[in-house]
């Protein structure tokens, strides 16, 4: 059976979680890359790692301090693409292995970083969840971000109207859920097209 894989990509809070939500419950298998990150950081093996490469203040209980590891790679860019060195691979591998074990023919994979990592290639349809710039920063400020946090996480990712220029379908997230539920009758539309 041929399959046939989508990205799901955009910025910080920009929606493609709340979005992913919205095809999972119509049936749709969602791989998360977040979640695979989540879970490599529970390995003893990485968390070893990780607390060589970065001290061994990251290490909380028997995991990482994701806050305090967050604080350090997102103010330092070369400790950032360190990170990203060590874990990108282990998660490229775990995402093709939920791939291949999955049964049904259309799979959607939430990859917040896609462009950023150059995984585009692996995928068949690009969708970008887009909200402007100034939305996403006055999410993450009511999340709970500092200024500060939310302008340097914004920043180290690329700017989401250079992805949204880069993707196959786009779907607006700046109002309501039922425009995510209308957004994903059209993104089925498209996809019935291609």
């Amino acid at each position: 059976m041929d399959k046939k894989i989508i990205a799901v990509t955009g910025g910080i809070a920009t929606g493609k979680t709340a979005f992913c939500a919205v095809l999972k419950k119509r049936g749709f298998p969602v791989i998360n890359l977040d979640d695979i990150n989540r879970n490599l950081l529970k390995k003893p093996a990485i968390i070893s790692v990780l607390a060589k490469t970065f001290g061994k203040k990251i290490k909380k209980g028997r995991g990482i301090n994701r806050k305090m590891l967050a604080d350090i790679v997102f103010s330092d860019t070369a400790k950032r693409k360190k990170l990203e060195s060590i874990l990108h691979p282990l998660i490229l591998e775990e995402m093709n292995k939920s791939i291949a074990a999955e049964k049904q023919s259309i799979i959607f994979v939430e990859v917040p970083l896609l462009f950023e990592t150059g995984w585009n290639k692996q995928f068949d349809v690009i969708v970008t969840v887009y909200a402007p710039q100034k939305t996403q920063f006055s999410r993450l400020l009511k999340a709970g971000f500092s200024r500060k946090d939310a302008e340097g996480r914004i920043a180290s990712q690329m700017d989401i109207e250079k992805k949204k220029k880069l993707s196959d379908f786009v779907v607006s997230n700046t109002s309501a859920q039922k425009d995510l539920e209308k957004a994903a009758e059209r993104l089925f539309l498209y996809l019935n097209s291609t």
